[in-house]
């Protein structure tokens, strides 16, 4: 466990204790100025980051997260979960995190995406292969930013046709799951039809220019 002391070191501003036995991190909310965590390949449960505001990168793979506890990280733009054992994420999840740009999941036990991620207004990078994902949710359109996208070794059947929207993606990699095929386009739009009928002639009106003084 982390000893509450750590939190007299305010000035610090990356804590880096990967590949330990660590089972609470809790103190390390006492540190005002960290902005870089690393903790992967310890023995924690839980975290929760509100009370740390610099946070901005934050990596807690290879541990025995269940759950995500309610937190805020204004800051927070990299999140790595990777092989933990998360079977679900909490609907308030992307509105705690407003800044995320990275968001690794890989390796976890989710059998769904909250339809909330349309919160993710910054996201530019979803990873979440070796899930049990059946589907993508339809709002994977409002993720304007998304440039890669891979969710390989799923179970994922059939893919949402609004993913022809997310026109930043660069990378996409739905390999090894269950597709027989992809979704066409939606048709666009039907043009708006202006009504022409009450529209006055050119020449009965009193202000239209005449042609010759064009």
């Amino acid at each position: 466990v982390l000893p509450g002391e750590i939190s007299s070191l305010v000035k610090l501003v990356e804590l880096d204790i990967r590949s330990n036995s660590i089972s609470g991190i809790d103190a390390a909310q006492g540190l005002p100025l960290l902005e870089v965590f690393s903790a992967d390949r310890n023995n924690i449960a839980v975290f929760v980051a509100e009370l740390l505001p610099s946070l901005a990168q934050l990596s807690l793979s290879k541990n025995f997260l269940t759950s995500l506890a309610p937190s805020v990280a204004p800051k927070l733009t990299c999140l790595n979960l990777a092989n933990s054992k998360i079977a679900a994420l909490p609907d308030t999840f992307p509105s705690h995190l407003p800044s995320l740009e990275r968001l690794v999941l890989d390796g976890n036990y989710l059998t769904s995406l909250p339809d909330t991620f349309s919160a993710f207004a910054k996201l530019t990078f979803l990873s979440a292969t070796n899930n049990h994902l059946t589907e993508i949710p339809k709002v994977i359109a409002e993720l304007r930013c998304l440039e890669i996208l891979d969710i390989h070794n799923n179970n994922v059947k059939t893919l949402p046709e609004e993913l022809w929207f997310c026109e930043k993606l660069t990378d996409l990699n739905v390999s090894s799951n269950l597709l027989d095929g992809f979704p066409m386009p939606p048709p666009p739009p039907a043009p708006s039809l202006v009504n022409t009928s009450t529209a006055a002639p050119m020449q009965d009106q009193p202000n239209a220019l005449k042609p010759e003084l064009l």
